[in-house]
């Protein structure tokens, strides 16, 4: 897996497996190729070498492309793993500061209650007579 080193730089892929399809892909074509020129030297060969040689070079095209289609979704799959995170660790701070926030305020209620049962009840006030 290719790991990101900062946001949006990714570590470079690693060439060895390219390198290895290249080399088995390209030594599967020369033998077939000198396989055939060997097994029948006095035939016509040509479009028996066009054909192993289309379908090495076809084939290896197929394979290098998957390869990097591959390692691109592993870059895009690394870089939302990161979002990801991100976001969960923004979450999880906006939720601790709200849940401060509201002891915060619930505090300051409790004592708001507090306080006003703690004052001492008003005397009733007397009716006034009408003159």
């Amino acid at each position: 897996m290719i790991a990101i080193t900062e946001p949006g730089n990714p570590t470079k892929a690693p060439t060895a497996p390219y390198i290895v399809v290249i080399v088995v892909i390209t030594v599967a074509a020369i033998s077939g190729v000198v396989l055939v020129l060997t097994i029948r030297p006095d035939k016509d060969n040509a479009a028996l070498v066009t054909q192993i040689l289309g379908f090495a070079s076809t084939t290896l095209m197929a394979a290098l492309a998957y390869m990097r289609s591959t390692e691109t979704r592993e870059v895009v799959n690394s870089r939302m793993d990161e979002f990801k995170r991100t976001i969960q660790a923004a979450s999880e701070i906006a939720q601790a500061q709200a849940h401060a926030e509201g002891r915060a305020e619930g505090r300051a209620a409790a004592n708001a209650r507090t306080d006003a049962l703690a004052l001492p009840p008003a005397a009733p006030a007397k009716p006034e007579i009408p003159t």
